[in-house]
C-alpha cells in the first residue's frame, strides 16, 4: 500500500475509535466534566519498537495529549510559576486523558526511514476542570486574593495616537471605575501591580471579550474577577471650533470569575458631556458612565460572591470526578 494511503487508513481507524468512544461515554461521565473547554495543535512522534507502527501511535497520542495539557497548565498560572516546580504537575500529566474532551488528528504518517509514527493532532480540554484542580492542589493559594477585583480597559481617547502599547495607556474610565470599587471597599488588583506577568496580547484579547484570556489574568494575578472591555471617546462637533466642546464616551465591559471561568456581568454604557476644554468634557462623561457601570457591576459581584444556598427540592450536583476516575477516554 502506498504511504499516503498507509497514513490516511490510520487517520481513519483512529478518529473512529475516538468517536465511538465518546459515544459509547454515559451522560453522567460527560456532563460531570466542565464545559468550559481550549484547543491545542500539538505535534510529536513516538519511535516505533519491533517495527509495531500501531503502538506506536498510540505512544504519540498520549505524549501530544500531556503536552498539550502540559502547555494549558503553563498558560493559567504562567510559565514561572510552572517552572518553580514541575514535579508538581507530574500526576496530572500522567492523567492527561482524563481532562480531554476531543480529538482529532489533522496529520499522520508512519516515517519508515526513521522508524517513528509521526502525529499532528488538535487536542480539545475542559481546561475549567483543570482550574478546579489546580485550585484543590492549593497551586492558587500563594497569589490568590479573595474578593479582588482586576480592571484592565483599553481605551481609545481624545489624546491617543492610533496605537499606544497596552501598558503605556492610562485610561481615564478605568481610573474612575478603580476609583469606585475603592470607595465600595473592594481589593484593587491594579495595572501596575500586574507589571509584566501578562503579555498584551492577552491583555488585548481579554479586553476584546475573550474568556479563556481573562481567566488567565486571573489565574496569574490572583484577581478573584476580572473586569475588562473597551472604551471610545467620540467628539461631537468640531473640536478645533473655538467655544464648549460636547464629547461622547462608550464604555463595554464584561466581569469574568477567574476561579469558575464564567462571566459575571456585562453592560454597555454611554455619557455625553460638554465643558470649555475637550479634555475636561471627556473626563466628566467617563466619570458619569463609570459611576454607573460601578453600581451595576459591584451589585453583580456582590450577588455572585455570596453563599450559595441549595433551594429545596432543587437538584443535588454532584462533584466533579477527580482523576483516576474510568472517563471515555480510560482505554488510552
Amino acid at each position: 500500500m502506498p504511504r499516503s494511503q498507509h497514513r490516511w487508513v490510520f487517520i481513519f481507524l483512529f478518529t473512529l475509535a475516538g468517536l465511538t468512544a465518546l459515544a459509547l461515554a454515559s451522560p453522567h461521565e460527560l456532563l460531570a466534566q466542565n464545559k468550559f473547554q481550549s484547543i491545542y495543535e500539538v505535534r510529536t512522534d513516538a519511535k516505533a519498537v519491533g517495527g509495531n507502527y500501531v503502538k506506536a501511535r498510540k505512544k504519540a497520542l498520549n505524549a501530544a495529549m500531556r503536552l498539550a495539557l502540559e502547555e494549558s497548565i503553563k498558560n493559567i498560572i504562567g510559565p514561572e510559576e510552572y517552572e518553580v516546580g514541575p514535579a508538581r504537575f507530574r500526576s496530572l500529566l500522567v492523567n492527561a486523558a482524563y481532562y480531554v474532551h476531543s480529538y482529532r488528528y489533522l496529520d499522520a504518517y508512519d516515517n519508515l526511514e526513521a522508524g517513528t509514527s509521526e502525529v499532528n493532532v488538535e487536542v480539545t480540554l475542559y481546561s475549567q476542570a483543570l482550574r478546579q484542580k489546580l485550585s484543590a492542589m492549593g497551586i492558587f493559594s500563594g497569589i490568590a486574593k479573595p474578593r479582588s477585583v482586576a480592571i484592565l480597559i483599553n481605551e481609545k481617547g481624545l489624546a491617543d495616537s492610533d496605537y499606544i502599547p497596552f501598558w503605556d495607556l492610562a485610561p481615564v474610565s478605568e481610573g474612575f471605575m478603580i476609583k469606585f470599587f475603592q470607595e465600595a471597599e473592594i481589593l484593587i488588583v491594579r495595572r501596575q501591580d500586574i507589571g509584566d506577568a501578562i503579555q498584551s496580547k492577552n491583555l488585548l484579547k481579554a479586553a476584546q471579550g475573550d474568556i479563556g484570556a481573562a481567566v488567565s489574568i486571573g489565574s496569574q494575578t490572583g484577581a478573584n474577577i476580572v473586569i475588562v472591555g473597551s472604551a471610545v471617546t467620540r467628539p461631537l462637533g468640531d473640536l478645533a471650533q473655538p467655544g464648549p466642546k460636547t464629547i461622547q464616551v462608550s464604555l463595554s465591559l464584561k466581569a469574568i470569575s477567574a476561579m469558575e471561568s464564567k462571566v459575571v456581568a456585562a453592560k454597555s454604557e454611554f455619557a455625553t458631556a460638554r465643558a470649555l476644554n475637550g479634555r475636561q468634557a471627556e473626563s466628566e462623561a467617563y466619570e458619569k458612565a463609570s459611576r454607573k457601570l460601578s453600581g451595576f457591576f459591584l451589585s453583580s459581584i456582590r450577588r455572585f460572591w455570596e453563599p450559595k444556598v441549595a433551594q429545596p427540592g432543587a437538584p443535588v450536583s454532584k462533584p466533579t470526578p477527580q482523576p483516576g476516575t474510568p472517563g471515555f477516554m480510560e482505554d488510552m
